[in-house]
Parts: C-alpha cells; structure tokens; sequence
C-alpha cells in the first residue's frame, strides 16, 4: 500500500485471484548468522522488540483491509484498532539432526497457510537453531515473510523487507525510522463506499472506452491476425507438468549462485542482460528436466515475466522531490519463449536476448502496459467477476507454462541485530494451469534461484535444482572456454 487509502485495480486482481488452493501469499526466507564469537541464541522475544522498532517504517504493518459490499468497488486500508504484533510473529526450531530440507520444508507450509483477513496482511516466522544444518555458521537463524500480493509486488516487497534490517551490525537502519505512526485511516462508512462506488461505476465505461480508443491501433491488428488464425501456431503454449491443476500444499527450494558469473555469462551475446541470462538459465534447467522425464515438447515453453515500471526517481510529491513508494503493485509484464527446443546453450541465450530486447522496445504483441491500463478502468465488480472467470477457465494454461521473476536487491550486507544476512530466497503465489514460479532475487554478490511448485507437480524438488544448477555450469564453463569472446547476437529468430 502507498499513500492512497484505496486498493488500485492492480492490487485487488490479486484479492479476486484468490482460490482455496491457491493463496496470494508473497512469502521471503532470509537467513541471518551471528558475529564470531557471538554465543546468544536469537529469540522470539527479541525478534518480536525488533519488529516493534520498525512498525512505523510502513502502514502496511498495521492497516487491514476493509471490504465494499458486494465487492461494487475496491476495498479500502483502514487502521487496525485491535493490531498486536505478536499475533503477526511466531517461531518453530529445528531438530539437531535438521537439514536443508527440514527448512524447505517448513518454508513452503508456511507459505501454503491463508493469512487472517480480519488483520493487517502480513505474518513472520522465526525459525531457530539454522546452525543445525550442515554449512551453515552456528547460531544462524531464519526469518520467513509472508505479506499479501494485493499490498506489494516483488520491488516493494524487497523495500519493506529491507526496511526491517540495518547497514551495519551497530543497527544503523536501512532507511530512516519515522518517529510518528503512519497517519491514522478510519473506517469508510457505508454511504461513503457506495457513493464512492456508483461515481467509478459511472465514470469507468468512459475511461475504458479512451483507453481502447487509444489502443486500437495497437490492439486492432493482432486481433485481425488472432480471428483469422494467423498467429496460432507462433503463440501456441504447449502443455506440460507445470500446467496442471495446484494443490493447497505448495513446496519450496532454492539454489544460491555467483552473480559475478552471470556478468560473465552474459559476454557470450553482445548487449545480453542479468535478466537474459537468469531466463537462459530457467531455460536449459526447465529442458534438462522435463529431457529426463521424457516430457520435453517439440515447442518451446512460454514464460511470464514481471516488469517492474516504478520510475527511476520514484514518484513525485506535490514539491517535486522524489518519493518512493514503499509497497503497493505497479507492475506490468512480458510473455517470452524459452527456445527449450534449442539444444546448444549459447543459442538459446542469444535467442532470449533478442526477443527480450523487441518485447522491451514493444515491437511484439499487445503491451502488458496498455492491457494494464485498460484493466484498471473495469469498474470493481466486473474486474473481480472476470478475473475469478479467468481463473476458474482453466485458461491460464494456454498463456504460459511458468512465472519467472527476477528482483534485484541490495549489493551491500544488511543486518538484523547485529546478525549478518547471508541468503535471501522468495516464494510466489500459483494458480491452476501454472504451477511453476521462478524467484531469482539477487543480494550482495549472490542471485538465488528460488522455486516454488507443489508436490504433486514436482515430486522431485531436489532434482530440479541440479537442473538448474546443470544448467547454469554449461553457461559458465561455456564462457570460460570462450575467454570472454562475446557470440555474435545477429542469430535469426524462428519466431
């Protein structure tokens, strides 16, 4: 949530996107290790005075949601006049004999519980006793987060996150601690929701009929070729394993990477990006494994992949100075083709890189941005009718075979009680018909692949990991070899 008190179009389709088998819960794992020689174990009761510390950094901590009658329009953030943070915190300790499984493990149930709608939408668990697994320092602890979708998408989830933690052992902040709570907001009264209500109800047929005024020219052409089948096959998405129906239990893993060797990777194509090489990567690892199953389609998998469009200055206050939202949603998104039917590693990078670089420039397809601004212009009741229809369709399936989300984070250490953090891992809701998200958030030197699927859709969580880890080795031996002589990218796209 930002400064408006009202949910945005955005931020409720991910409320009406809501299933009992699938939550919209946006969950981070970060894993924290003491000084040497620090002996202290970390407890709940510290935890817990460290969280009251920073309540005011975000009113995302203590507003909760209040609902309009028949969802006639979006629900508003009101303050929480029953908050208490220990209903928002918990903690569980691992067994001697724990290993990084046990903590995979309790990362995804965690992740897989509904939060209580009743209180503000986040919940925190500290997992105790880290130390126990084989590689990580003693006294090492663990923190999972669990924040609603409709409140942040992965760059403000990042920032409130990071607004948690320090710049230093000392416990310097990260970002100021304001000294007063943020601004109270009352409850809205019910006339005041259903007048709200009827002027948007009114008004949206207006603005959305602008929008697509605006839009025909882009969006006239692609339905011309989509009625007369000309693009069919080109945007036919196979079906995998990854686009069955979801259970309520979702499963997590995660693998930790140099990202100094995806700076070296992407040498191998001229222009390439990070993001170019964590899909190439997704790429060979999704081939390797669906090759092993013998599942591998003569098609290439579809991605998704979320565009963060906050500007660079952030937003502007009434003054002009830059003003960064802390939370909130403000993202759109791009469909790619993997090339998983590309055999040699460098091709499919170079395939990537190019079809990136036009879906960027808006050189293909409708823009995720227009679709985006023509959504929020849906007047509230039909935006959730519509999107629990789309849902339920099942035809999600046809759009993509997999969510690959890549975040940036902060290059430097970060703290938490004078506790280093050493790994930070992200799990993203699912839906029936994809049932596949790829987090590959990156701090301090490091990118963490991180998946979440569920165990009927990856059994073998375990193996996928060293698909990816497989996948990522090729690359980067690949690169070696080539001491650092970039490819051509002049390669001809088959699309």
């Amino acid at each position: 949530m930002s400064d408006r008190q009202q949910l945005t179009a955005q931020d409720a389709q991910f409320l009406f996107l809501e299933t009992d088998n699938n939550l919209g819960n946006v969950t981070g794992c970060q894993i924290f290790e003491p000084e040497e020689g620090e002996t202290e174990a970390y407890s709940l009761a510290q935890f817990i005075a460290h969280l009251s510390s920073r309540l005011n950094v975000s009113p995302i901590f203590t507003q909760r949601l209040q609902k309009v009658p028949l969802e006639l329009d979006f629900p508003y953030w009101v303050t929480d006049e029953y908050f208490d943070v220990k209903s928002h915190a918990s903690s569980v300790k691992l067994s001697a004999s724990a290993n990084w499984s046990e903590l995979c493990e309790i990362v995804g149930r965690f992740h897989s519980r509904s939060l209580d709608m009743q209180r503000p939408l986040w919940e925190m668990l500290l997992i105790e006793d880290v130390g126990n697994i084989e590689g990580f320092a003693p006294g090492s602890f663990a923190v999972v987060s669990k924040l609603h979708h409709c409140a942040i998408d992965g760059t403000s989830g990042v920032r409130v996150m990071a607004a948690l933690t320090d710049i230093d052992a000392q416990g310097t902040p990260v970002f100021p601690v304001p000294e007063q709570a943020p601004a109270e907001r009352k409850p809205q009264s019910f006339e005041q929701m259903m007048t709200r209500a009827a002027c948007s109800n009114i008004s949206s047929p207006v603005k959305l009929a602008s929008s697509l005024l605006s839009a025909y020219p882009t969006v006239y052409p692609t339905l011309r070729r989509a009625f007369a089948g000309g693009d069919t096959e080109k945007s036919a998405v196979p079906d995998t394993r990854f686009n069955k129906d979801t259970s309520p239990h979702k499963v997590f893993d995660g693998l930790t990477l140099n990202l100094a060797d995806f700076k070296h990777i992407r040498k191998l194509v001229e222009g390439s990006t990070i993001n170019d090489v964590v899909l190439a990567i997704s790429s060979g690892g999704l081939r390797k494994y669906l090759q092993h199953h013998q599942e591998l389609p003569s098609e290439s998998l579809v991605a998704c992949a979320p565009i963060n469009i906050r500007s660079k200055g952030g937003n502007k206050d009434k003054g002009g100075k830059g003003k960064e939202e802390v939370s909130g949603n403000n993202i759109t998104a791009m469909n790619i083709p993997l090339f998983t039917q590309e055999p040699d590693p460098v091709i499919r990078l170079a395939r990537i890189h190019q079809l990136a670089a036009e879906s960027k420039a808006g050189k293909k397809g409708i823009s995720a941005r227009l679709m985006t601004d023509i959504s929020k212009h849906i007047p509230g009741f039909s935006l959730s009718m519509a999107t629990r229809v789309l849902v339920r369709s099942g035809n999600l399936s046809r759009m993509v075979n997999t969510f690959i989300s890549n975040v940036p984070g902060p290059q430097i250490p970060v703290y938490m009680n004078g506790r280093k953090c050493t790994q930070t891992y992200a799990m993203a809701p699912l839906a029936d018909g994809m049932g596949l998200f790829l987090a590959t958030p990156s701090y301090n030197g490091k990118m963490f692949f991180s998946i979440t699927a569920t165990r009927e859709i990856v059994p073998d969580m375990a193996f996928l990991v060293s698909c990816f880890q497989g996948a990522f080795d090729e690359l980067l031996n690949t690169a070696q070899d080539a001491q650092d002589s970039p490819l051509s990218a002049s390669i001809e796209s088959p699309i």
